[in-house]
């Protein structure tokens, strides 16, 4: 879901990075959190990719909620 705080692609290229620093025992999403300049990217997730694998991606611009993404595995 994106929100009226985005800035187009910035944050697509925002995501891109952070999607980067994906841990290797988890590359299907980015790190727990991390910031660049008023971007933050926020990733909470449980399970693994062999399991009901679900989670939630957030992206912020100077705390204002820019976009979300949820995920469930079934």
């Amino acid at each position: 879901m994106l929100f009226p705080a985005c800035h187009g692609n910035k944050q697509i290229l925002f995501i891109r990075e952070a999607l980067r620093l994906a841990d290797v025992q988890a590359p299907y999403r980015g790190p727990r959190q991390w910031q660049n300049g008023p971007y933050t990217y926020q990733n909470d997730d449980e399970g693994t990719w062999e399991e009901r694998f679900c989670g939630e991606e957030r992206i912020f611009i100077a705390e204002e909620k820019c976009m979300s993404y949820a995920t469930a595995a079934v």
